[in-house]
């Protein structure tokens, strides 16, 4: 899949809250996504660890709205240098189903 990454555009939030995330294509989230998982495991390229993201949100399911967001991918995103783009413009990223409700982002 092709995402993009997605700020929400307001200020700071606390520190357990992320500004940042990627964005997934409705068509995308309904093919690999499942509405009763209420996390999926999330590999961010380069990363050890593995990262629990919710799903189980209406905004994630929500037309509008189909983002994944967490702190450890708004790290991953500074990290590469990804954090700011040109109004309209979000840097494109993979994302691969690995299998289960796990995942993979790539740059």
């Amino acid at each position: 899949m092709i995402v993009t990454a997605w700020k929400n555009g307001t200020a700071s939030s606390p520190a357990a809250d992320a500004n940042y995330g990627v964005r997934l294509a409705a068509n995308d989230r309904d093919h690999y996504f499942q509405r009763d998982w209420e996390t999926i495991e999330l590999e961010l390229e380069g990363y050890a660890h593995v990262v629990k993201v919710n799903v189980a949100k209406p905004s994630f399911w929500d037309s509008r709205c189909s983002e994944l967001f967490h702190a450890e991918i708004e790290r991953w995103l500074i990290d590469h240098g990804l954090e700011s783009w040109q109004m309209g413009k979000p840097p494109k990223l993979g994302l691969k189903f690995i299998g289960g409700n796990r995942f993979r982002l790539t740059k």
